[in-house]
């Protein structure tokens, strides 16, 4: 029975562990987007996570990330990889203008509230061409957020 007991344990501190550890690569390459690696958000998607019974995909990809950091990280993108990244999150959470794909949880929502307030804070730093950007991603990622409903 002890032996038992000890086992379930080691195994939901695995899984959790494991789940932390997803969650951490998600952070790490949502916060720090660069030209160069934007690019692989859909390889790394399809890349096995830790638990190894599923790929990132399956996760909540914003659940642990700090709106700000991803702000800032996006708004040193060039318009292309905007406009990849854009993309990226369009075709998770819409599809053909109806949100049908994933679902947000709340904590997401509340963080890419924050995402689209911080960019909204810094608008008015860019010029035409790269504002066009982050207004059409601001508009777009508070849509999947009043329409996504759990």
């Amino acid at each position: 029975d002890f032996f038992r007991k000890l086992l379930e344990y080691t195994k939901d501190e695995v899984k959790k562990n494991n789940q932390r550890l997803a969650y951490d690569v998600l952070r790490e390459v949502m916060e720090n987007m660069t030209d160069e690696n934007v690019k692989n958000l859909g390889k790394i998607m399809r890349d096995r996570n830790p638990s190894g019974i599923g790929t990132y995909s399956m996760c909540n990809i914003f659940e642990n990330v700090n709106g700000k950091k991803k702000g800032e990280s996006f708004l040193r993108l060039n318009n292309d990889s905007k406009a990849y990244f854009r993309s990226f999150v369009f075709d998770r959470y819409k599809s053909e203008g109806k949100l049908v794909l994933e679902k947000i949880s709340e904590k997401e929502k509340v963080i890419l509230g924050d995402f689209c307030q911080f960019l909204n804070k810094n608008l008015k730093n860019f010029e035409l061409n790269d504002e066009f950007q982050v207004e059409m991603t601001i508009n777009g990622v508070t849509e999947i957020i009043s329409n996504n409903v759990n």
